[in-house]
């Protein structure tokens, strides 16, 4: 069974490590670098992005928050 990925801004869980990246960016106009947040595989492989859930059979992801301040906006940029 896969973990949970759960949106550091609202109640929104998923399981696919697409979903969420697309839910962070469309819904809260910000990515998991922006949001501090990184993608831990079971596999062992850690990332920002979603691509490592294309390559591996496993695909099974925790979330790691670095820190706990306020999450950075694509818009906060410049």
């Amino acid at each position: 069974k896969k973990n949970e990925l759960e949106c550091p801004e609202c109640e929104y869980r998923c399981r696919s490590a697409i979903s969420w990246c697309r839910h962070l960016k469309e819904k809260h106009t910000t990515t998991p670098t922006l949001a501090g947040c990184l993608l831990r595989c079971d596999c062992g492989h850690e990332s920002y992005s979603k691509k490592h859930s294309n390559k591996c059979e496993i695909s099974n992801f925790t979330i790691i928050r670095n820190g706990d301040g306020p999450i950075r906006r694509l818009t906060d940029t410049p």
